[in-house]
């Protein structure tokens, strides 16, 4: 994305960007050993506990986390304390998404975006009960990077807040602003604190992975999130974390 960003933290050999709040803690890792979702989430944390995760397909389907893979689908949901949720992406835009009571990771390319999984998710989180959320994006293929046909810019403006979310690139074709869409979405299912870590993964080889720079030699960016327990609350207080990590895709 254009503009400095800031650059990561190192641990365990993975670039972190931490961030969340008193009770979720999210870290976004980039590039690192190749190791399993649980091995990545015990060196960058020191925390052992068991994953979730599912197998993704770009579409607006929203599961309830269980241990292990939870099916296909695009979103993780849990209230659960005991589990962290597992994200993997290569350009697409991974955000966490806090209540209260519930957590969420969720995995927005441009055709989440048309079918608006955020939204969906914002509303299965924000029920009667729990009225804000706090949301936070990991590294994505930025503005800068994401050149696109025509009819794919049209179609993720309709979404995403219009055409602001637009621009020429250098052969003419036009650019998209992924981040800008989420957060649009966000923003009008009514979360109000959005934090970005504004890192394009393609423009920035030596910390993320990239499918549109890489291809197939690409690996991925893994998104770990969890909520501390209640016996951790009532005592230290809570963190969050977000990961990303070249994975074995298909092992805990």
């Amino acid at each position: 994305m254009n503009g400095a960003v800031s650059p990561p933290q190192e641990r365990a050999g993975y670039a972190v960007w931490p961030a969340g709040n008193d009770e979720v803690h999210v870290s976004f890792v980039g590039r690192g050993p190749s190791a399993t979702k649980r091995e990545v989430l015990e060196r960058v944390s020191g925390l052992g506990r068991p994953v979730a995760w599912l197998r993704q397909i770009h579409g607006d389907r929203v599961l309830r986390a269980v241990t292990g893979c939870a099916g296909e689908g695009d979103a993780l949901i849990t209230a659960r304390d005991d589990l962290a949720l597992v994200l993997s992406t290569a350009d697409c835009v991974p955000i966490v998404i806090a209540t209260r009571l519930q957590l969420a990771v969720v995995h927005a390319g441009w055709r989440g975006i048309e079918a608006e999984i955020v939204p969906t998710v914002v509303r299965t989180m924000l029920d009667g009960s729990e009225r804000s959320a706090a949301a936070w994006i990991g590294p994505s293929i930025g503005r800068c990077c994401y050149e696109v046909r025509e009819e794919v810019a049209a179609r993720v403006a309709a979404a995403g807040g219009g055409p602001t979310l637009l621009s020429s690139g250098a052969r003419g074709r036009p650019h998209v602003d992924l981040v800008g869409a989420v957060e649009h979405q966000l923003r009008a299912g009514g979360v109000v604190e959005i934090e970005s870590t504004g890192v394009c993964t393609h423009c920035n080889p030596q910390w993320t992975w990239s499918y549109r720079r890489d291809g197939a030699r690409a690996g991925r960016n893994l998104t770990l999130a969890w909520r501390d327990s209640v016996s951790q609350r009532s005592g230290v207080g809570a963190t969050a974390a977000a990961a990303a990590g070249r994975v074995d895709s298909d092992r805990a």
